[in-house]
């Protein structure tokens, strides 16, 4: 409380930000004589293709997205054909190590 105190002895109250006389009652005529005149522009004439070119470009990334599908799909299918390969070596291995009376006795149990 003391430091704001003192702060407000030093610096006092009044504002020490001054406006020159007059300032908000030519602001506006200044602004207004800064501006540029509107100047009528030419309209942008607009071909052909920069109307069709984002439908082009639309069309573009839809079959790069397909294709790109394609590739990963083409990639998983042969994962999966991979995996049945790996299953029937797998029966196959097993089987190998079982002899034929092993399996005639199971079959029979079995039934």
């Amino acid at each position: 409380m003391e430091k704001e105190n003192d702060i407000l002895k030093v610096a006092g109250k009044q504002n020490p930000f001054k406006v020159p006389e007059g300032y908000f009652e030519s602001l506006t005529s200044n602004v207004m004589k800064r501006l540029e005149d509107p100047v009528e522009r030419e309209t942008p004439v607009v071909s052909m293709w920069m109307r069709v070119r984002p439908y082009v470009y639309l069309a573009a990334m839809f079959i790069g997205i397909t294709c790109m599908i394609r590739v990963y799909t083409g990639l998983t299918s042969g994962v999966n054909n991979n995996s049945s390969v790996v299953e029937q070596a797998t029966d196959e291995y097993l089987l190998s190590s079982v002899d034929t009376y092993t399996l005639y006795e199971y079959l029979e149990s079995a039934e």
